[in-house]
């Protein structure tokens, strides 16, 4: 019978130590569960803080795109308006009364000629730039003491208002566009000033 009390007590210890195993391995198996998901929840609060901060950078960026996208239009809108301004300027230059065109073209005339060029003017302005105009201008040229030899001829090539100053291989346009583009710029930042401030 001593053999049974001690094969039962050796069951015993066995039963305990595999009890104590167990419990150990749960044990185990709990802190290493707790330990995975305290890491994942790691990781899933790393990936939302990426995730929030690649979001806020991209809302950034398409923020971004949106104000550089509305200066565009907003730039493109003014150089709109300035071109319509200048566009308006130039239609009513073209459509000065001939008085207003005379005074104009002589004031012009008096500042570029040299007094011995041709005047090449368009044939719808022919009637208003003619040889009655060229006489003008030649005497007050001359009142300046520079030669008034003017001669003017109609030229199909000269299609804007106002006329080209030509004299041998040299041509100064004084047509009313090539006169408004000279000035633009130094008008350009004026008009800007008025029209959008």
């Amino acid at each position: 019978m001593k053999a049974d009390a001690i094969i039962e007590k050796i069951l015993e210890d066995a039963r305990q130590s595999a009890s104590k195993t167990l419990a150990e391995a749960g044990e185990t198996v709990e802190k290493m569960r707790a330990k995975a998901e305290e890491e994942s929840a790691a990781r899933k609060q790393a990936a939302r803080e990426k995730a929030r901060q690649a979001a806020e950078e991209q809302r950034r960026t398409m923020m971004r795109m949106a104000e550089l996208d509305q200066r565009k239009e907003l730039l493109s809108m003014k150089r709109r308006l300035l071109d319509e301004t200048f566009g308006g300027t130039l239609a009513r230059m073209e459509a000065m009364n001939p008085a207003e065109a005379r005074e104009f073209m002589t004031r012009k005339l008096l500042e570029a000629a040299q007094g011995d060029e041709t005047l090449a003017v368009s044939p719808r302005q022919a009637e208003i730039f003619d040889e009655a105009f060229v006489d003008q201008v030649n005497r007050l040229l001359s009142e300046k003491g520079v030669p008034g030899q003017l001669a003017r001829r109609v030229d199909q090539s000269v299609s804007d208002g106002g006329l080209l100053l030509q004299r041998g291989g040299m041509t100064v346009d004084l047509t009313y566009r090539s006169i408004l583009n000279e000035i633009r710029p130094s008008l350009e930042a004026q008009a800007a000033e008025l029209l959008f401030h």
